[in-house]
């Protein structure tokens, strides 16, 4: 091996001849590496000002990044992945207005899948098909829902409504505006390409009071001036066969309160109403312990504001030391209804 040393004006130059090695010092904190038997050189710039020494330790392992601490130890950033954890934030993105591109893939953009930030409009995009897809829980299993863009002329912004649903509401386009949709939540209703709605009740109920209180379940918001449609039908267990009678009845409001009931149920009760309600479930004091009614009408809504279509039930008329609680039975009793 020979090894030449030579001092220059300029600096030092170190000629490493046996292992084809040959670099040079420079005045100002400069160091040239030359490439072998040329003299093209890579040239290495300390910062103007330094508050201390720094240490550049060369990773050793091919495909990774030499990135400085800032503590005079210098680290590797791996392709493979990084562990990002530290007293503070970590950031990977752009600070100026650049979006920011992350590509999964082995083709060409833009058959890779990609996702990218867009600076400006705080929106992330996934690209060419892609799905936006939400995990179960860690104990839920490994399955997963996922939103995905149909084929489509134009851009559409969805806006998502701006208060909670209420129970058994549908999500519905309330306004349109070029290609902008605001969405908010609405009772459904039938007629008008809608099916009609059926809401079957969650559990058994029992009353054991002779004071009216609401079915669970067993109702609907009705819209001013609307006509609708429904059907009804209870499974209904009075717990001895004596005993006195017990009753149900529809309740509505409004106002003016005008609006126009006309029923028919299954024990061949009939009728038309305009107040606010009408008894119209019963099983008799004596006879039957359980019994199914079916209860169909159509109500012309004619309030100001929207209210609720309600069925109601109680144990007794007149209470008393035969009276026996009644039970609607979540088996087999539902609701039935559609706009007209």
């Amino acid at each position: 091996m020979q090894i030449a040393l030579r001092c220059i004006v300029a600096g030092i130059t170190l000629l490493f001849l046996g292992t084809v090695v040959q670099a040079q010092t420079l005045i100002g904190g400069k160091i040239q590496l030359f490439s072998s038997g040329a003299t093209s050189h890579t040239l290495i710039i300390t910062p103007p000002v330094l508050s201390g020494n720094v240490t550049y330790t060369l990773p050793t392992s091919s495909g990774t990044l030499l990135v400085n601490s800032g503590s005079g130890v210098s680290n590797a950033w791996l392709l493979g992945g990084n562990d990002l954890s530290g007293p503070a934030d970590n950031r990977i993105g752009s600070t100026t207005a650049h979006d920011v591109v992350l590509i999964a893939g082995t083709g060409a953009a833009p058959a890779n899948d990609r996702l990218t930030i867009l600076s400006g409009t705080n929106a992330i995009t996934n690209h060419d098909g892609g799905e936006l897809r939400f995990a179960e829980p860690t104990a839920g299993g490994s399955n997963y829902s996922a939103f995905k863009a149909g084929t489509q002329g134009n851009d559409i912004t969805y806006t998502l409504p701006a208060a909670t649903p209420g129970t058994n509401d549908v999500l519905t386009a309330t306004a349109v505006s070029g290609n902008d949709v605001t969405l908010g939540w609405a009772a459904p209703s039938g007629g008008g390409g809608l099916t009609p709605v059926t809401v079957e009740k969650s559990s058994n109920q029992i009353f054991s009071n002779n004071g009216y209180a609401n079915v669970t379940d067993l109702g609907f918001t009705m819209k001013p001036g609307k006509f609708y449609k429904f059907t009804i039908v209870l499974e209904m267990t009075k717990n001895n066969v004596g005993g006195n009678a017990v009753e149900g009845q529809l309740e509505w409001g409004g106002t003016p309160n005008t609006s126009v009931l006309n029923y028919v149920t299954s024990l061949g009760e009939t009728g038309t109403r305009t107040t606010d309600n009408q008894d119209i479930a019963y099983i008799p004091s004596a006879g039957q312990q359980t019994v199914t009614e079916r209860i169909t009408g159509i109500i012309m809504y004619s309030g100001t504001a929207n209210s609720n279509f309600q069925l109601r039930m109680r144990r007794s008329a007149g209470g008393g030391a035969n009276s026996r609680n009644l039970v609607i039975n979540a088996t087999n009793s539902y609701i039935t209804y559609y706009e007209l």
